[in-house]
């Protein structure tokens, strides 16, 4: 009986644990001194920006700059993270635009984030429209593949802002060994609080983005990419609803990728399809 435990135990990846890390840059391997082109590198909720660094690696060594900052409440505590305002992880990644284009005007910036990141990715293209090139959206959370989980938000958004950090903490799901290629620097478990926020903000871009980009020429280029198993995100409804409402949206399909793209097992293939896809043609119809 001890010995099936063991197996057991064995077979599933211990929680992933998160360590301090901060905003990181990976300069162009160019050797010109001019910054062309910048890509704005967003993580994930309860992660860090070490979970962007294989893309970020591949874009630099195609003459990107790029630049991930650490949003507010993360490789801190969970407490922390629970009583982080959605503001805060506004005004971080605000910042960090404003201060592409005042270190460098004339060069094209790409957005490209993960789950959480994808979602502030879309908040900062409404914000700031004519400053973006294209953004690129990895696993973004527009429906949890959950019905319970989206049941339990439906009555969470009626609760006061200030009554989420009351809420707490629960276990990620388990997940088997070997199930990323990278190693996960992230929270070994989820605030309810961040949760809801990061679900309060995708319910006002739900509302919001379809009014903002109705007419094809003017539309930002935006790329999306799911994995059509993603634990935590129904690909296939969120697939569809960027077709129906994103008129110059480009889906992508990486089975086996994980909700954790950058760092699941077809990172360096996401790596190759957004180096290519953002070489050619960078320039979106409605950038300046």
């Amino acid at each position: 009986m001890n010995k099936l435990k063991e197996i057991s135990s064995e077979s599933w990846a211990p929680p992933p644990t998160c360590i301090p890390v901060s905003r990181f840059e990976l300069p162009p391997n160019s050797s010109s001194s001019e910054i062309s082109r910048v890509a704005l590198l967003i993580h994930g909720l309860t992660g860090s920006p070490e979970e962007m660094r294989p893309i970020a690696a591949q874009l630099a060594a195609h003459g990107y700059h790029c630049v991930a900052p650490l949003l507010s409440g993360h490789c801190t505590s969970l407490d922390d993270l629970s009583n982080t305002p959605l503001t805060s992880w506004q005004a971080t990644i605000l910042n960090e635009l404003e201060l592409i284009k005042t270190n460098s005007p004339t060069a094209q910036v790409v957005l490209i984030g993960l789950s959480l990141g994808a979602l502030l990715s879309l908040w900062l293209l409404l914000e700031r429209p004519h400053l973006i090139a294209c953004t690129v959206l990895l696993s973004p959370p527009l429906r949890l593949r959950s019905p319970r989980d989206e049941v339990l938000h439906r009555f969470l958004s009626f609760l006061p802002e200030c009554l989420l950090p009351l809420l707490g903490s629960r276990a990620k799901s388990r997940r088997p060994v070997g199930y990323l290629q990278y190693r996960h620097n992230a929270y070994p478990r989820h605030s309810i609080a961040a949760a809801e926020r990061v679900l309060r903000l995708r319910d006002r871009l739900l509302s919001s983005l379809p009014s903002a980009f109705q007419s094809p020429g003017s539309a930002p280029r935006i790329i999306a990419a799911f994995d059509p198993q993603d634990h935590l995100v129904d690909a296939q409804w969120s697939e569809r609803w960027i077709s129906t409402h994103l008129p110059n949206a480009e889906n992508l399909r990486l089975a086996g990728g994980q909700h954790e793209l950058p760092i699941g097992h077809r990172s360096n293939e996401l790596s190759e399809i957004l180096t290519a896809k953002l070489g050619p043609s960078l320039a979106s119809p409605g950038s300046k």
